[in-house]
């Protein structure tokens, strides 16, 4: 019944709803869907099969950056002991002891959609800011193979026989590097550099 009433609640405010009948099925759903499908996981302390606890804490086991669950944890344990239980074993976000108004439900369920958007969004410029010194880091290293190219040119107009001996000097750096299990981008470098 609870379980119903939370949903209806959540479904009403516009959430999207997943519910299940306990810590197995819910912990199977979390690591079963794709990253960063479920944002929050509601869930009772007491429940069959696995405790809210134990599902808090394997759920933070199976979803490691940069996918993050907010888990609230509902209770009737209201003794600070159970409160320090339920942070520390389970590592939860928040903490709710029942029995709980729906105004206080969506209260709690909104600071954790804020966090989530918080979350979210720093993911997002730090995926932005590393696409941006990767494509910075391959202009440069096109640049310097450039600059490498011209001076191989201009060394090669004076002297042929030392221009040859120094591309050979490449060319083999870049066959022992294959040989030690290089990857291809750091035996060009090596091409690129040894001469």
């Amino acid at each position: 019944t609870s379980r119903y009433i939370i949903s209806s609640h959540l479904r009403n405010w516009g959430h999207t709803v997943v519910d299940t009948a306990n810590g197995r099925d819910a912990l199977a759903y979390i690591v079963n869907s794709p990253k960063n499908t479920v944002d929050m996981l509601i869930t009772d302390w007491e429940m069959p099969l696995l405790s809210g606890v134990d599902l808090a804490h394997q759920v933070r086991k199976h979803t490691k950056p940069p996918g993050y669950v907010y888990i609230i944890l509902l209770t009737i344990k209201s003794e600070h002991a159970d409160f320090i239980k339920g942070f520390t074993e389970g590592e939860v976000d928040d903490y709710l002891i029942k029995p709980f108004s729906a105004a206080r439900l969506r209260m709690h369920v909104q600071v954790g959609g804020r966090l989530i958007q918080s979350a979210r969004g720093l993911r997002e410029h730090t995926t932005a800011l590393e696409e941006q010194t990767l494509h910075q880091a391959k202009a440069l290293r096109e640049t310097q193979e450039e600059i490498t190219l011209r001076l191989f040119n201009a060394f090669e107009s004076r002297n042929q026989e030392s221009a040859r001996h120094v591309r050979r000097i490449g060319i083999m750096s870049a066959h022992l590097g294959r040989l030690f299990g290089w990857d291809q981008a750091r035996l060009e470098m090596l091409k690129m550099a040894a001469p």
